[in-house]
């Protein structure tokens, strides 16, 4: 199982055979237990040593581990120092040794230092497909990370078969690696070997196609025509393949067929795959309206199973939905539409759309009422409904439309304060006496509109929160509402990862005060600030690195920005030379930041 190893011990030889160890639990501290100390309990450090050089910067250093020269050895001081030189994620593996010193004792600390993935290289013959692109996914090396052997041989396999898939059966993936122990960081470059591409042969057809041969491989597009030479093999080609056979079938109504190519099989005598297709082509799909004359056109426009070549009941239920609204868009307000799936003769199975189009509407008026905080331009911009005019004849009406209006509007009142607004609808028929006009009311209850009275800011520190009340939109006297409180946890926090404090969190209480009236307290944990520790910028070829250190804004001793690295990825591809520009932070608890272009 993969993870950093906890190990802790305390040694020492003397003339007497004198030692002890102090036995750490490999999951967590907290929960393990230590051996009796008997002899290096509570003896002075006289010194500590790191083998092999510990990486860690001093200040980080004097966080993570707490002992010191001069102190009092203790067997808890030697479980956090160990704990909190994991937290650093820069270990995979500690031991901890002891030795007498005079009348103190010598600690010195074994480390495996983790090594972290840095980039990869691409060399040899790569024909494309596959591309550079899609080599380097299939790798599933993430920039960063941390680094392990068997990362390799995945790799490898992975490559493989992205290269089997594509017709390289011949290939070969040689990989080597290089570790760079100052930072850390391991480079792999896989040298590549594709050898000639494997060509399609005659595929091994399995079940009742209702297609010819000939019919199957014209459609694959396998095999050119006229001259019915084999195309080269590629993965795309091969899943066009499977797409081209729905395709053919669904055009002939074949709604539910079903393609799947079982296997490759590849010889490797005359370089040639034989695709093994299992094909059940499903019966007729008839899909027609009754009830109401509705063209095919309008049919294929609005029932979802022609543009995904496939049958479900969800895309049925949509075509419901959409033929609702299709007709209530023409007027007929109280249309009522249900499908019916027949059950299958022979090669055939009929759908069946029900509709009943009822009498026809024209919405002539469109009544708002119960607003006086907006006014009504501002609602109507929000709006779908419509009155008829010279470019509507019958109005823009639907249930969905309806429901969206009151959406749309419920959130503007929402918004500005009106947290218990309500809106309904309802339609008068035979407006003004005549047959087949209606008018729609759009009711609005505003409901009271409730104000923050007052608001608490904590945990900033002083000099801060002067900046941050900027970005902050609720204050004394502005309208108390849900999406001015996430505006402001979202500014809150952007400003803070802007200023390198990941770790920060923003917290809401609210309290009424009166009528209609409410105090906010925001409690804002900082948490730790994280700075960049170094820049390395590592993968340049042919780039000046000159000219890669302009667009580098950032520097040792600055926040560690999210906000800043984008910027710098943009730059970059704004530059018009990077086709990829990764950022890796290799510290979790932000020592430093790793660049790779």
């Amino acid at each position: 199982m993969r993870g950093p190893k906890r190990i802790g011990t305390l040694e020492s030889l003397t003339s007497g055979v004198e030692r002890f160890a102090i036995c750490l639990c490999a999951v967590t501290l907290a929960t393990g237990c230590l051996a009796q100390v008997t002899q290096f309990e509570g003896r002075p450090i006289v010194d500590i040593q790191y083998s092999p050089s510990q990486p860690l910067a001093p200040q980080d250093l004097a966080k993570a581990q707490p002992l010191e020269k001069g102190m009092a050895l203790h067997e808890e001081d030697v479980a956090h120092a160990i704990d909190g030189m994991f937290a650093t994620g820069r270990f995979d593996n500690i031991a901890v040794e002891a030795e007498p010193s005079g009348n103190g004792v010598m600690i010195r600390f074994n480390l495996q230092l983790t090594q972290f993935f840095g980039g990869m290289t691409l060399n040899g013959r790569a024909p494309n497909p596959p591309n550079q692109a899609q080599i380097e996914a299939a790798t599933q090396l993430m920039l960063g990370t941390p680094f392990y052997e068997a990362d390799v041989n995945a790799a490898v396999q992975n490559i493989t078969r992205l290269f089997q898939a594509n017709g390289l059966y011949e290939a070969d993936v040689a990989p080597s690696v290089v570790h760079d122990d100052k930072a850390q960081q391991v480079y792999v470059t896989f040298r590549i070997e594709s050898g000639k591409r494997a060509k399609y042969a005659m595929p091994m057809i399995q079940g009742d196609t209702k297609l010819s041969d000939a019919t199957i491989l014209r459609v694959t597009g396998w095999r050119l025509p006229v001259i019915h030479w084999w195309r080269q093999v590629t993965d795309s080609r091969t899943h066009n393949g499977v797409q081209g056979l729905l395709k053919k079938y669904a055009k002939q109504d074949r709604y539910k067929a079903n393609v799947q190519i079982t296997d490759l099989d590849y010889d490797p005598e005359r370089r040639r795959v034989h695709p093994e297709l299992k094909i059940d082509p499903g019966p007729q799909v008839k899909i027609s309206a009754v009830g109401t004359k509705v063209s095919q056109r309008v049919l294929k426009r609005y029932v979802p199973v022609y543009d995904e070549g496939t049958v479900d009941n969800d895309l049925l239920t949509e075509g419901k939905r959409n033929l609702t609204d299709y007709f209530q868009s023409k007027g007929y307000y109280d249309v009522d539409v249900q499908f019916r799936v027949q059950e299958q003769q022979s090669d055939l199975e009929r759908i069946e759309y029900v509709i009943s189009r009822g009498e026809r509407y024209r919405l002539v008026k469109l009544i708002i009422t119960g607003d006086s905080y907006f006014d009504l331009d501002t609602l109507r911009e929000r709006m779908f409904l419509a009155p008829a005019s010279l470019f509507s004849r019958h109005g823009s009406y639907s249930e969905a439309f309806v429901k969206k209006d009151e959406e749309n509007i419920g959130l503007l009142y929402r918004a500005s304060g009106f947290r218990d607004v309500k809106l309904s609808s309802s339609i008068q028929g035979n407006y003004r006496g005549k047959q087949g006009d209606i008018a729609l009311t759009l009711h609005i209850d505003e409901g009271p509109q409730w104000f923050v009275d007052h608001l608490e800011i904590n945990g900033v520190a002083p000099e801060r929160l002067p900046e941050l009340q900027k970005t902050i939109a609720s204050a004394a006297g502005e309208p108390y509402s849900d999406v001015a409180l996430s505006m402001d946890r979202e500014n809150v926090l952007t400003y803070y990862y802007s200023h390198g404090y990941p770790a920060a969190s923003f917290n809401v209480a609210s309290q009424p005060d009166g009528a209609h009236r409410v105090n906010l307290v925001y409690t804002i944990t900082e948490g730790d600030p994280q700075y960049v520790r170094g820049v390395i910028v590592s993968g340049l070829k042919t780039t000046r690195k000159k000219m890669v250190d302009k667009k580098i804004t950032v520097k040792p001793g600055d926040p560690l920005s999210p906000v800043t690295l984008g910027n710098i990825q943009k730059a970059f591809y704004d530059y018009g030379i990077f086709s990829r520009v990764d950022e890796a932070i290799e510290n979790p608890d932000g020592d430093t930041a790793y660049k790779d272009v």
